[in-house]
């Protein structure tokens, strides 16, 4: 843990960029949810990621705010918050 300058706790993140769980989607389980939602959930298997980084508009385009801040909690996961955990640009 971290202290800021206010001397309020801020918790470690441990985050990776979205796309990396790009690999192999769509030949897992036939279930499997594909696009930001699946990868989402592949990366929530990954013991200790409490956060993911999201390009925009590519992970954003296709998802709901709604669906992609319920998946985001629903999975324990949040955005990085390093310039706001999204990345512009292609």
């Amino acid at each position: 843990m971290q202290m800021n300058h206010s001397s309020q706790i801020i918790s470690n993140r441990y985050a990776a960029r979205l796309n990396s769980f790009r690999m192999g989607m769509g030949q897992g389980s036939p279930t499997q949810r594909t696009g930001v939602l699946g990868l989402l959930e592949r990366a929530a298997q990954v013991k200790g990621l409490n956060a993911v980084d999201l390009n925009f508009p590519d992970h954003c385009a296709d998802v709901s705010t709604s669906d992609l801040k319920s998946t985001l909690g629903d999975l324990g996961l949040s955005i990085n918050d390093s310039l706001n955990g999204i990345s512009i640009g292609h």
